[in-house]
């Protein structure tokens, strides 16, 4: 299930942005030009739970100041729209398509496609910022679910690791990393590949021209 396209409106200090995705997409910028907070959109909707509840995930700090009289309290809502989709028919495994099927939406070349969104706005009649997750039909519109299953079979079936810019990858891509256990118990690798990567991994580590600057 590949991620092919991210919708983020009125997030931190991006106004509305379109992005779609490859296979292999880069974000390329000046420091403060968007690039972590793209990354960042796409880890909220991800991996910060699912629902509706009072002092939700968004904070005061990822809503879009538009001038210098907005509060995160007057400020206007956060959208951030992820779509997933088959690159060919029959691409997504039965098991996927069967448990995702409430909220999968087939499209006319026969290619299934699911819209995940998540929502932020202050709630002044609870005095807290909330959060709202959703899937979407192909038109945009909410999908009203029949129990919570989907919500909590997306983060099964589009694991996220993330990895903060580092001066030293040996930290995370260790035996022991944050990053690398979490990713070896989510797949089958064999251990000659395994060993292969973690060699690899470390040529780049020791190299003098790797370097890596937070932007």
């Amino acid at each position: 299930m590949r991620l092919i396209e991210v919708k983020i409106e009125k997030f931190r200090g991006v106004h509305s942005l379109h992005l779609p995705l490859d296979r292999l997409t880069v974000l390329i910028g000046e420091n403060n030009a968007g690039k972590s907070t793209v990354l960042e959109a796409i880890r909220l909707v991800l991996t910060r739970g699912f629902g509706v509840r009072r002092g939700g995930q968004f904070t005061e700090y990822d809503f879009h100041l538009k001038d210098a009289d907005t509060t995160p309290q007057t400020a206007d809502l956060i959208s951030i729209t992820l779509h997933f989709a088959e690159e060919q028919e029959g691409d997504w495994p039965d098991t996927v398509v069967q448990q995702m099927n409430e909220v999968i939406q087939l499209d006319t070349t026969g290619l299934n496609h699911i819209w995940l969104q998540a929502k932020g706005a202050y709630q002044s009649e609870f005095g807290s910022f909330e959060t709202k997750w959703a899937f979407l039909n192909s038109s945009g519109t909410e999908l009203v679910l029949r129990n919570a299953t989907p919500l909590n079979l997306i983060s099964r079936f589009v694991p996220l690791f993330f990895l903060s810019a580092l001066r030293d990858a040996s930290q995370e891509f260790g035996q022991r990393g944050q990053f690398w256990s979490g990713f070896l118990k989510s797949i089958q690798l064999p251990d000659d590949k395994r060993e292969k990567i973690e060699e690899m991994l470390r040529e780049v580590n020791t190299s003098r021209f790797f370097d890596v600057s937070c932007g």
